[in-house]
């Protein structure tokens, strides 16, 4: 029996090449990528879901699966220098995992 990953920020240039490698892998039986506008993938095992990343809490079932890469970032230009770049990334990614713990304890596991 294959694993269910969930890819974050798979619109990106990191998240878009590995939900690739993990369409193509063949121990992965679903890819969830959470995203926070549409997007497409020509793979059947690929299930899109938009969410909204200020409201995780709203989306807890999509947190159910064996594997969690998260690839959000942004870039300087978006940030407007790179102090802010790091403090953004930083900030959205420990939001993230505190959220996926709560969510996880919630759901009892």
């Amino acid at each position: 029996m294959g694993n269910t990953a969930i890819v974050i920020g798979a619109t990106g240039l990191v998240g878009g090449a590995l939900t690739d490698q993990l369409a193509d892998a063949e121990h992965i039986d679903k890819v969830i990528t959470l995203t926070r506008r549409p997007a497409e993938h020509p793979n059947a095992k690929i299930n899109n879901r938009v969410v909204d990343f200020d409201r995780l809490e709203d989306y807890a079932s999509s947190f159910e699966a064996d594997l969690l890469f998260s690839c959000l970032g942004t870039t300087r230009k978006q940030a407007g220098s790179e102090r802010r770049c790091r403090q953004s990334d930083r900030q959205v990614q420990a939001h993230d995992q505190s959220e996926v713990q709560r969510m996880h304890a919630d759901l009892g596991r």
